[in-house]
């Protein structure tokens, strides 16, 4: 009986099949196919010239995209043509060449169905801001300056990171709000929010540290923006320049683009510091990752009120590609999300910057996510650059379930946009050279892999079943064996310990006793106690050694001439030398018994058994 209870309770618990069945099919899942909840195949591909753009917008509200194709060849002529159904609604031609990075904007400022298409030109030393109306072909603006711009190596050294309508003070009319940065010529670095309604612009003071990537939020319940973001520290700029981008610093705006609180410095160069407000115990609070590059500072994780007022902080691990600090598009945002870059791990704090938990996700680089609903299901994916610039990464709105596309022929990022038709919503990414349309849905193999991992564990259970009874009918099968072994074993003790043969030999060892002749008794006696003996101790073996045969035998065949009055003689030829070897038990004693009950008894002389060794140098027994 087993010791412990405790531990012996517990291995009969994990021998239940159905634990054991368990137990293999969650060993086996994760060497099982992985069908993620969403899913991307392409649909179409072809090439296109280097110097054009495609993309699709619903400009019109019909649900159906427009296609569109722009044209971005500065030496002669940058242009804009917008298609609807391989027609061409009409062509726009623009002087000057298009700004770097974002330079097309789509939009409806003023709610009434049609889409206005915003457009940034560069020509000479300034930037241009150009609004159409496409559909009704209205001319909302043309050529309108906006800010002067610098050159570096005789290369435009402006570009727009962000563009986006805001609510305005016109609750019916918005706002367009955008973003100019720049590199080496340091200046040029401003938001914008420009009124079209008014022709009214306005922008932030000269300053050094411009966000790089924006994030606008409505801290105060005014239906307006406050804007906040990531501010690269560059160190292009002179030490006496506003707000120097040789330092790291804190910077939020208001709606009219005043500052919040006076710009906090926290760093230096070489770093960055990204700031986003989060909600924690119904109120706002602002979080600041400030990630230092270099071997003069240390990266940290503060908690800054909407004053300015830095109430809690934490230094962090950096590593080599850096941390972002990431937003869910479907909660509150009350959780401080921390991406590792190159590890693919996502850290949550809470308000005390206690770490609550570590997850991993895929690796995407510290670029800007792009918020798309490219299913139309109203919840939006967010898309981002993988680690190595090679591919895609489209996220849920909480950066669960990842579908990666790569690209790796390409040099640069796609134009990313979707195409719209009816019911159908397909991801378009526009290369250099190339072109790709995606089919992005959910994966019906999603759902039915728990039909798997359930047929995993069916299929365990009936292989341990079937284990389990084959074991259990051997087991039941030695049981019988063994009980009928144990009765064949008794029957021959039985039969070498016959009540007849028994008996006869106790009176015949009794008369000895009367008839005085105590030393033969005592002699036959003995004879009796070694069989006796020896049929026991032989009783539960099936072969037994063959001087051990032969012993009893010759104690049985001493009693049975007491017995029969000595009326035969026996002799043994070749006993002095027995091989060691072993034989079945009773196997000689058979004939012996054999010989006497059917050949002996009924002779009128006196018998003679002789159990001879025809070959005494061989050690075969005959």
């Amino acid at each position: 009986m087993f010791r412990f209870p405790k531990i012996q309770n517990l291995i009969n618990f994990l021998a239940n099949p159905s634990i054991l069945a368990i137990l293999i099919t969650v060993a086996i899942i994760p060497f099982l196919p992985d069908y993620s909840k969403y899913k991307v195949k392409l649909i179409d591909s072809g090439g296109k010239p280097p110097d054009n753009t495609y993309l699709y917008e619903d400009l019109n509200n019909d649900g159906k995209s427009e296609r569109i194709i722009i044209l971005n060849n500065p030496k002669s002529v940058v242009a804009t043509i917008i298609y609807e159904d391989s027609k061409i609604i009409d062509q726009w031609n623009y002087t000057g060449e298009y700004t770097p990075m974002i330079h097309h904007f789509f939009g409806d400022y003023d709610n009434n169905g049609l889409k206005e298409m915003y457009v940034f030109t560069c020509k000479n030393d300034s930037l241009f801001l150009w609004i159409t109306e496409v559909f009704s072909g209205k001319e909302i603006l043309t050529e309108r300056f906006i800010i002067k711009h610098f050159r570096y190596e005789d290369n435009i050294d402006i570009f727009i990171p962000d563009i986006q309508l805001i609510r305005g003070n016109n609750e019916n009319k918005m706002d367009l709000f955008f973003v100019t940065n720049s590199g080496f010529s340091y200046r040029s670095r401003k938001l914008f929010i420009y009124s079209i309604e008014k022709d009214s612009l306005i922008s932030t003071l000269e300053s050094a540290s411009c966000f790089d990537i924006p994030f606008l939020f409505n801290i105060d319940n005014d239906q307006r923006m406050e804007f906040f973001g990531r501010i690269p520290a560059y160190a292009n700029s002179p030490s006496d320049f506003p707000y120097t981008d040789s330092f790291a610093w804190i910077i939020a705006y208001d709606h009219d683009l005043s500052f919040l609180f006076e710009p906090i410095q926290i760093g230096t160069y070489p770093g960055r510091v990204t700031l986003k407000p989060y909600f924690f115990d119904d109120r706002y609070y602002l979080v600041a990752l400030y990630s230092h590059f270099g071997k003069n500072d240390n990266s940290k994780l503060f908690i800054i009120t909407l004053d300015g007022q830095l109430i809690k902080q934490i230094e962090i691990e950096l590593e080599e590609e850096g941390v972002n600090l990431l937003t869910m598009q479907d909660n509150e945002n009350n959780k401080i999300l921390l991406h590792y870059s190159s590890l693919g791990i996502l850290k949550e704090y809470d308000f005390n910057l206690d770490l609550i938990s570590s997850r991993k996700i895929v690796q995407i680089s510290n670029y800007k996510f792009q918020v798309i609903d490219i299913d139309n299901d109203n919840i939006v994916e967010q898309i981002g650059h993988g680690k190595d610039l090679q591919s895609l990464v489209i996220f849920r709105s909480d950066f669960s379930h990842p579908v990666i596309i790569p690209f790796l022929e390409a040099k640069a990022g796609p134009e990313i946009s979707v195409k719209r038709d009816g019911d159908k919503n397909e991801l378009f990414l526009s290369f250099d050279n190339y072109w790709y349309l995606y089919d992005y849905k959910k994966n019906p193999m999603y759902y039915l892999q728990y039909f798997g991992y359930l047929g995993v564990f069916l299929l365990s259970l009936l292989i341990i079943s079937i284990i389990a009874r084959a074991q259990r009918i051997k087991a039941e099968q030695k049981y019988e064996d063994e009980r009928q072994m144990a009765a064949l074993q008794l029957s021959a003790l039985d039969n070498q310990l016959n009540p007849h043969f028994n008996l006869n030999i106790l009176n015949s060892i009794g008369a000895l006793y009367e008839t005085q002749e105590i030393k033969k008794a005592q002699y036959y006696f003995g004879k009796y106690s070694k069989l006796l003996r020896n049929s026991i101790l032989l009783s539960g073996k099936i072969a037994i050694p063959l001087k051990d045969e032969i012993e009893f035998v010759k104690n049985y065949l001493e009693l049975e001439r007491l017995r029969m009055n000595f009326s035969f003689n026996y002799t043994f030829d070749g006993d002095e030398s027995l091989p060691d070897i072993e034989i079945p038990k009773m196997l000689i004693h058979s004939f012996v018994e054999n010989a006497v009950k059917h050949g002996i008894k009924h002779l009128k002389g006196e018998g003679q058994i002789s159990i001879l060794n025809p070959n005494r140098n061989s050690k075969n027994w005959v």
